[in-house]
């Protein structure tokens, strides 16, 4: 018997800690009205996705600074001054239009608490305009950083920004980590590999989101030109691209990918040297999020060696355990949120870049990183992703066996009334063939590499997906990669968000009808009941409800019920 969600609305996925990074939102339309700022939704939130904004211990941090600072101030905390000189720059910048900050309301301070920290000062009203720095870049402090220094609050100060900090304390959980990346890229490749990864080609990061973001900088300093985004990409990538670093006008984004936009992008490339412009890199991700159309690494690989640029692949949904994007003829850098199936309990955050000794590239990108790289990954939080990912491999392993089970039922004839298309590696030929190209060899410890955790349900109506939604007795809301399974109406919630991530659905060809799940550990028969369950309560309502009877109306009604 299928079971209810207990879990309130607003609360992290058990088991509760006090930095999660989940929260259930049940209830269609209802997490855009968090960011809306419904004081009705925003008081039931207990906990937050960190880069969605300062909350708990992050908001306490910001408060104890603010006590210190002058009425109707706001500032954001970095443990990075480069960081908080971006913000600033951001905040100020002419691309803000009429919300721009003048350069004379914006002020960067110095503080120590157990450790140095630089705040980013703006009035309190321009918070609204400010907040897309601390959700794209992903270099805000961490929920643990700000716990350690509330804890030596009386050590409070206000400091000379150029005085020299103490520094962050070492440990060894961040040479374990780098190993273990680096042994798992290793592990039974699918391509030669005649340069191994080393440690040293591992850099660790604060979230996914800063390892893009950093990296988008670090090469816009050392290799200007133009930036390509090949395929969908979770929003705040394209955002980073058109936003941030030194060329920001040069950004080229083909939404579609697979191989539909190869001849395009192969024009695009040759366009672009017959006007003396360079590319600075192509990124991309394997597969996407949340429409998993996987590219040919192959294809690329030709097109960015024709035109001598590197690509640059985020595994993060595919994971390294389950394919090999290194090697001889693979990527040049390798991008992955280490915050999703690497770390697996949804409780801290951490990313990681990875340079191919193999690449042509090579040099030149190890001594961009030499330059400009800093770890400013808190020592608590890689404490953390060590100890989680000391079981990825049998994670993973469920993780793979659950979606791929879920995906191949929901694509049953029964459901092809309601099912446009399941959107999954196994379930889209040209995706599966590109992926495939790349999937690991079988082996004693991992015997059947897969295709990962997430899977997309585009329904024929969006009555249809809006009935499924209200109806799942799952927990909803944003993550991927956790150990529970998570449902949620993501290009929904981007078209809610604004005109720009409305625009940014429309270019991967989605749609509202979209449903994302990011399958968990649970057992596999129960997972399927319970969307068993939802898919025939969907129909039930459906068929109730007839054509000519608004069924947006009665959703928002279930999703009002939700919060009483």
């Amino acid at each position: 018997m299928v079971t209810a969600i207990e879990t309130p609305f607003g609360h992290s996925l058990p088991p509760f800690s006090p930095h999660a990074i989940t929260l259930h939102v049940p209830g269609w339309g209802v997490l855009e009205q968090y960011f809306e700022g419904r004081p009705e939704f925003t008081s039931r939130i207990k906990s937050l996705y960190p880069r969605f904004g300062p909350f708990n211990q992050t908001q306490a941090l910001i408060g104890a600074i603010l006590s210190r600072l002058p009425a109707e101030q706001m500032c954001f905390v970095f443990l990075n001054k480069d960081s908080a000189q971006t913000c600033k720059e951001f905040a100020c910048s002419s691309d803000r239009k009429d919300d721009a900050a003048s350069a004379d309301e914006v002020s960067i301070r110095a503080f120590d608490f157990r450790f140095r920290v630089f705040a980013t000062v703006f009035p309190a009203a321009r918070t609204k305009t400010i907040i897309g720095f601390w959700r794209d870049s992903g270099t805000a402090v961490s929920t643990r950083f700000a716990e350690d220094c509330l804890k030596h609050i009386d050590q409070l100060k206000e400091v000379p920004l150029e005085s020299d900090p103490s520094g962050l304390p070492t440990t060894i959980a961040y040479e374990i980590l780098k190993g273990r990346i680096a042994e798992l890229l290793e592990r039974a490749p699918s391509s030669q590999h005649s340069v191994k990864v080393s440690p040293d080609d591992v850099y660790l990061f604060q979230t996914g989101m800063s390892s893009i973001y950093l990296t988008h900088l670090y090469l816009s300093a050392t290799r200007p030109g133009t930036t390509i985004l090949y395929g969908f990409a979770f929003h705040s990538t394209p955002h980073i691209f058109e936003k941030y670093g030194a060329n920001t006008s040069h950004f080229e984004w083909f939404g579609r990918g697979a191989d539909l936009e190869l001849e395009a992008l192969e024009s695009f490339a040759e366009a672009e040297l017959a006007a003396g412009r360079q590319i600075q890199a192509l990124w991309a991700e394997f597969p996407t999020n949340p429409n998993l159309t996987t590219p040919s690494l192959k294809r690329l690989r030709t097109i960015a060696d024709r035109y001598s640029f590197p690509v640059i692949i985020d595994d993060t949904v595919a994971t390294f355990i389950n394919v090999d994007l290194l090697g001889d003829a693979g990527t040049d850098l390798l991008t992955t949120s280490l915050t999703k199936s690497f770390s697996g309990y949804a409780d801290v955050m951490g990313g990681s870049i990875v340079l191919n000794p193999a690449s042509k590239h090579y040099p030149l990108l190890k001594d961009t990183f030499t330059k400009h790289y800093t770890n400013d990954l808190y020592f608590a939080d890689a404490e953390i992703l060590e100890k989680n990912s000391r079981d990825f491999l049998q994670r993973t392993t469920t993780l793979n066996r659950n979606a791929q089970a879920l995906a191949s039922y929901l694509s049953s004839p029964v459901f092809a009334h309601q099912v446009e298309q399941i959107h999954y590696p196994t379930t889209l030929p040209t995706s599966k063939t590109n992926y495939d190209a790349n999937l690991r060899s079988p082996s004693e410890e991992f015997p059947n590499p897969g295709y990962g955790c997430l899977l997309s349900i585009e329904f024929k109506a969006l009555e249809q997906a809006i009935a499924f939604f209200e109806n799942i007795p799952l927990h909803c809301g944003p993550h991927l990669g956790a150990h529970r399974t998570l449902v949620l109406p993501y290009p929904r919630l981007l078209m809610a968000l604004g005109k720009t991530d409305d625009v940014i659905v429309k270019k991967g060809g989605m749609n509202e009808r979209y449903i994302r799940v990011s399958v968990g550990l649970e057992d596999e028969q129960d997972l399927i009941e319970r969307f068993q369950q939802a898919m025939l309560k969907a129909d039930e309502i459906v068929k109730r409800k007839g054509a000519n009877r608004d069924v947006v109306e009665e959703a928002a009604c279930i999703a009002a019920s939700t919060l009483t």
